[in-house]
Formats: C-alpha cells, sequence, structure tokens
C-alpha cells in the first residue's frame, strides 16, 4: 500500500518533459502578449546567445505595439534534461497610436530547451527574425 502512494505521489510531481515544454511556451506567448518583457525573458537562459539583443527587439516592439503571439508545437525531441522543439509562431502587432494592425509574422523554427531546477529555459534558437524590427 505504501508503495502504490509513493508511486502516485511520485506521478503527481512528475510533469513529462513534452508537457513542461508545452506549459513554458504557453506561458512565453502569454507574458509576450501581456506586454510582460521581463517575464518574457525569463524564459530564456542567461546564457542564450544574442540575448540582449533579444531583449532590445522585443522592448522595441512592445514599445509600439500591442502583440499577440500563439506557439504550436510541430514535432518535439530529448531526454528529461534537454529537449529541441520544432515550432510555428505567429506573432502580430497593433498600433499602439492608431490601433491599426502593423503587422502579422509567422514562423517555423527550432528551439532547444535544457532542465535547470524545476524550470527549463531556452538554451539555443535557430532564428528569431520573428522579433526584427519593422
Amino acid at each position: 500500500m505504501a508503495a502504490i502512494a509513493r508511486r502516485s505521489l511520485l506521478a503527481l510531481f512528475f510533469v513529462p518533459p513534452e508537457t513542461a515544454i508545452r506549459d513554458t511556451l504557453a506561458l512565453l506567448a502569454s507574458d509576450l502578449s501581456e506586454g510582460n518583457l521581463s517575464g518574457f525573458l525569463r524564459h530564456f537562459s542567461r546564457d542564450f546567445p544574442g540575448r540582449e539583443q533579444l531583449r532590445y527587439q522585443v522592448a522595441a516592439l512592445l514599445n509600439a505595439h500591442d502583440l499577440t503571439s500563439s506557439i504550436a508545437i510541430q514535432s518535439s525531441s530529448g531526454d528529461s534534461s534537454r529537449q529541441s522543439a520544432q515550432l510555428d509562431w505567429y506573432l502580430a502587432g497593433r498600433s499602439k497610436s492608431d490601433n491599426s494592425i502593423a503587422f502579422q509574422r509567422r514562423e517555423v523554427l527550432t528551439l532547444d530547451f535544457s532542465r535547470q531546477g524545476n524550470r527549463w529555459l531556452i538554451t539555443k534558437a535557430d532564428s528569431l527574425k520573428i522579433f526584427a524590427p519593422l
């Protein structure tokens, strides 16, 4: 009986990597859509190549636009400490000055994730053109 209880308890706390990545991406898209730059960046490792450039680009977009973001996972692979996911990322911006649709972008890209503690952080991206300045 104790073994069953232990397994049930472990199942409650163990989240499969695929689920954790999906949840991380949902929070990432939500933070971006809410204009939360620091929340958006917390999903990227401090060692992420180009992190400061990404901060600058996203800040510029957020200063001029209200953003809508959605991310669909096309495929993922990896193990309990590292994952790679191919994503279909949609990003749209409405001008804050006149509320017109300023841009719509869609990009298929691959992100690499690493488990750091109880969080999954983005460690690499094959492209982030979706955040390029207008």
